[in-house]
């Protein structure tokens, strides 16, 4: 921060006096502040404690999609099977008849005798 504030501001073309009034503000706002070490340790910790939070979200968000996955599959093998007893079971119009049929004349038909 020592270095870089100064090279910044020296670069965007500002005085020395100037220059030495930013470090002054930016030490004073770091006392202010309190430790700085103990806020990006809060920090880390509240981030740590979002990804946690985050990977609990996605953990059950997965578990909801494999239980509806598991509800398909289940639902895909009632499918197959009541579609395997369909095809096995006699149906009435598909087994042929046994007494033949007969041909309808047509009125226009005449014997040749």
């Amino acid at each position: 921060m020592e270095s870089a504030v100064p090279a910044a501001l020296h670069s965007l073309g500002c005085s020395s006096s100037e220059v030495e009034g930013a470090l002054k503000r930016r030490r004073d706002a770091e006392r202010a502040s309190g430790d700085s070490k103990t806020l990006e340790a809060q920090t880390a910790a509240q981030v740590g404690d979002a990804d946690v939070k985050l990977k609990a979200a996605q953990a059950l968000k997965t578990q909801e999609e494999i239980e509806g996955v598991r509800a398909g599959v289940e639902k895909s093998r009632a499918e197959v099977k009541k579609i395997e007893h369909d095809a096995n079971a006699p149906y009435p119009s598909a087994t042929p008849s046994t007494e033949p049929q007969k041909k309808k004349k047509k009125k226009d038909d005449t014997d040749d005798v």
